[in-house]
């Protein structure tokens, strides 16, 4: 089982993020080189999803954003 918390560290400390490391976890390896899950049906219709590790990071940041904006909310009020 990989968590967010292990994507986001795992791109930001070996991939790229702050440094790239020369050894990945195999995880994070199986995740982002392999595509461990790169096929998603939609509409009925299977589609690649590449590179999975990315998409997952896109979706992280935006419920941070979406978090940031219902704290601010509550601050306002």
């Amino acid at each position: 089982e990989i968590t967010r918390k292990d994507i986001t560290l795992k791109i930001a400390n070996q991939d790229g993020g702050a440094h790239v490391d020369a050894a990945i976890d195999r995880s994070y390896h199986t995740l982002s080189r392999r595509g461990s899950f790169s096929e998603a049906a939609i509409g009925g219709k299977q589609i690649k999803i590449s590179p999975p590790h990315e998409l997952l990071m896109r979706q992280i940041g935006r419920e941070v954003l979406d978090l940031l904006e219902v704290v601010a909310e509550s601050l306002d009020n």
